[in-house]
């Protein structure tokens, strides 16, 4: 029992490199070309299944993160981040519910177009992040 314990942490320890590596990776494309992701989101805002694996992966990262959090280098700052990700996925789900798609779609336009300029710092926290999530569990 102990040793199939261990093989499934070590896949969710995994899976939590992986979307840190990920990103990593879209920070450091917001940073060099932030058209592309912004575009992306603009594209997509009416895009109901787009909503839904928000709120989907956030709710999965935070459950990996919360139930990993003891096996990385820093163990309150995961369970933390692991908790922010369940509130964020509860935030969007409430706000989908009480104001309505069209509501956070009408946000979600007017985010883009008033802090695209902000997306290269945007980018370097998504690097910083991302960085930080493999470094915690790489190696312990």
């Amino acid at each position: 029992m102990l040793l199939k314990a261990n093989f499934v942490t070590k896949k969710m320890k995994f899976i939590i490199i992986l979307i840190g590596v990920l990103i990593f990776l879209m920070g450091i494309s917001l940073i060099l070309n932030p058209d592309y992701i912004l575009g992306f989101f603009e594209g997509n805002k009416e895009n109901k299944g787009v909503f839904v694996f928000g709120i989907l992966f956030r709710t999965i990262f935070g459950i990996l993160l919360v139930l990993t959090a003891n096996e990385s280098r820093y163990p309150a700052i995961i369970t933390f981040l692991g908790y922010f990700s369940l509130v964020a996925a509860l935030a969007l789900v409430v706000s989908l519910t009480y104001f309505g798609q069209e509501s956070v779609q009408e946000m979600l336009s007017t985010l883009i177009s008033d802090y695209g300029s902000y997306a290269p710092v945007l980018g370097g926290l998504s690097v910083g992040i991302g960085g930080f999530l493999v470094y915690a569990f790489l190696k312990k």
